[in-house]
């Protein structure tokens, strides 16, 4: 008499389990990867809008010690093009700091003194808001 073979034996069991097993590896390390992709991202623009930072307040005591500081317009002269546009202000400062696209969407100026209050940049689809030289928000526009 015949014994029929129903069911799974003992290394299809295995070799199924193994396979599983892999399959949600491999799914995890995906969602892990894209979340530290996405950290490194947003520490990478952040580092570029404190550099910014810092070069609008180098321009500001540049234009005090020349005396221009008064006719120094922020709009005509750091935000009016993208930072990497050679008509920016800062252009010779970041072409090699910022993406090309990355821009200056608002900033506040104490004049007196050279200090730049708030800015807000965005590049790469983040908006980060640095207020007295500390990053406050970073959002992720897309």
């Amino acid at each position: 008499m015949r014994l029929k073979n129903s069911g799974m034996a003992l290394i299809d069991t295995v070799i199924v389990l193994a396979v599983t097993a892999a399959a949600l590896t491999i799914g995890s390390g995906i969602a892990v990867t894209q979340a530290v992709y996405r950290l490194n991202a947003e520490n990478i623009h952040e580092s570029e809008a404190l550099a910014v930072y810092q070069t609008v307040e180098q321009y500001l005591y540049e234009a005090v010690l020349e005396g221009t500081i008064d006719n120094i317009v922020p709009y005509e002269a750091m935000m009016a093009y993208p930072l990497g546009d050679e008509r920016n202000g800062l252009y010779d400062s970041l072409r090699d700091i910022c993406p090309k696209e990355a821009k200056i969407i608002s900033m506040s100026v104490n004049r007196k003194v050279p200090k730049v209050n708030v800015l807000v940049y965005s590049a790469g689809g983040y908006v980060i808001k640095i207020r007295n030289g500390r990053t406050e928000e970073i959002v992720k526009t897309e």
